[in-house]
């Protein structure tokens, strides 16, 4: 990351991850070219481009594996949030689902990306750091648009403290994103 595009070290954690998860979703899609961002072609009706990728799947995707650490996420659980996130878009519910099993199908399980399939029904982030970042992007955008009451994300998060995964690294990083 160093050598290709940034002139110093990415000594800031979130920056970092926004470098390398940037660079990871660009590899996902082969047609993309550096500079040029084609969409991800789901199906005949469904096209995302990478900032849809990111900021309506894999950062709201972040946030849910984030609730489910530890916990397998099946298949079908997987892909029924991937149809709600798609839904939320615009998407009928059927074009959706089916946008969904192809996101699964050739993406997840067949490339390398953000999110990977550990077979039998496993599915999970490349590693928890990147996880927290998106959870922690996820709040900080939510909390930039007023959708999300920082003080309310405060309490949700005093009162998951007791909860390991949740102080290791979200936590931090949603702190330097909202200094």
């Amino acid at each position: 990351l160093y050598h290709e595009d940034e002139e110093e070290a990415l000594t800031e954690l979130p920056r970092l991850f926004r470098v390398a998860t940037d660079r990871i979703l660009r590899k996902w899609n082969p047609a993309d070219q550096p500079r040029v961002s084609r969409p991800l072609e789901l199906t005949n009706a469904i096209r995302l481009n990478r900032e849809q990728v990111l900021n309506d799947l894999h950062r709201p995707l972040g946030v849910y594996f984030l609730d489910r650490h530890g916990e397998s996420v099946t298949r079908e659980s997987f892909l029924a949030k991937i149809s709600d996130l798609i839904r939320g878009l615009g998407y009928p519910e059927q074009d959706a689902r089916d946008a969904a099993t192809v996101l699964v199908d050739q993406y997840i399980e067949e490339r390398a990306g953000l999110i990977v399939w550990r077979g039998l029904n496993d599915y999970g982030f490349l590693h928890s750091q990147f996880r927290d970042y998106l959870a922690a992007t996820d709040f900080h955008e939510r909390i930039k648009r007023g959708c999300l009451d920082a003080e309310l994300l405060i309490s949700q998060i005093l009162a998951r403290l007791s909860r390991d995964h949740w102080t290791q690294m979200a936590i931090p990083m949603l702190i330097k994103l909202l200094d």
